[in-house]
This record gives C-alpha cells, sequence and structure tokens, in this order.
C-alpha cells in the first residue's frame, strides 16, 4: 500500500517522505491499513489530495484505492496578505481590500490610535499590523486558507 500527498495547486509533494505498507490479506478477508501524515516544516501551506493505493505484482496492472483532501496551514496570517488594505488619503488607488478598490485610510487609522507596526485588540485578540510601506500588500482576502494563528499557539484560523 502506497500514500502519496501532492499539494493542488502546483503539485508539489510534501517534504516529509510517505510510507509505504506491505500488509498481507488472506483470501476472503481485508485489513485496514492506518497512515499518519504529518508534514515537516518546509512542506509548503495549501491544499493537499492524499491518495492511498493497493496493489499486488501478481495482479498486473489492478489496483484499488481512495484518496482525501487535507490542508497544510499558513505558518503565519502575514503569508496570506494578497492586497493593499492602508493607503493614504492623497493615494487610495493601490488599495483593495475587498475586490472593490476599497482601502482603510492610514490617516483614519492614525486619528483612531491605530499605526502601522502597532497592535489592535478586538473580540479578546490582539493583532499586530504590519508595519509596510504604503505600496505593500498588508491585508488578506479571506478565500479558504488555513493558518495556525497565532504562530506557536495551538489556534487555528480558516478564512
Amino acid at each position: 500500500m502506497r500514500l502519496t500527498a501532492l499539494n493542488t495547486c502546483d503539485n508539489t509533494a510534501l517534504s516529509r517522505p510517505l510510507p509505504v505498507r506491505h500488509v498481507t490479506v488472506p483470501p476472503h478477508d481485508h485489513r485496514t491499513v492506518r497512515f499518519t501524515v504529518t508534514p515537516d516544516d518546509l512542506a509548503r501551506a495549501g491544499p493537499y489530495r492524499l491518495v492511498a493505493a493497493v496493489g499486488h505484482p501478481a495482479a498486473g496492472s489492478a489496483q484499488a484505492g481512495g484518496s482525501a483532501l487535507s490542508t497544510v496551514p499558513l505558518r503565519e496570517l502575514a503569508q496570506a496578505y494578497d492586497n493593499i488594505g492602508i493607503t493614504q488619503n492623497g493615494n487610495p488607488q493601490p488599495g483593495d481590500i475587498d475586490g472593490a478598490q476599497s482601502s482603510l485610510a492610514a490617516e483614519g487609522l492614525a486619528a483612531a490610535g491605530v499605526r502601522r507596526g502597532g497592535t489592535v485588540t478586538a473580540g479578546g485578540f490582539t493583532f499586530a499590523l504590519p508595519e509596510p510601506q504604503q505600496t505593500d500588500r498588508d491585508n488578506a482576502v479571506a478565500d479558504g486558507q488555513t493558518s495556525r494563528w497565532p504562530a506557536g499557539r495551538p489556534a487555528w484560523a480558516c478564512w
């Protein structure tokens, strides 16, 4: 029995080699084989298709198997930044926080006590704001990403 795991976006394999199991199944019997897949720190974040295939040399090309989807989470929220969410009043054009060319005004945030590189507490969470230049990506649009967040704590977020 062989298990493969490929990233569904670019077909890259998990960094850690996956096990091959040799199982003997008597005629008219069955066996359950369980795999535990633990990606290492080099595994690319994103969705993976895990495919289990079973075959026997005497059966020629006959095989059986199944598949499942799983996700390797982002290690940090910043890895999901894919657009500009904060712009200057005089230059809002690069902003696209919502897909409709909108953005938050840096001047308005500053007037409310929110500054780039600072923190904001809301809903029981403290968020560290990025400190990019005004043309850098500083916002993540929800698109099914999964992140282990906050970094290093046993909490997960999917948006």
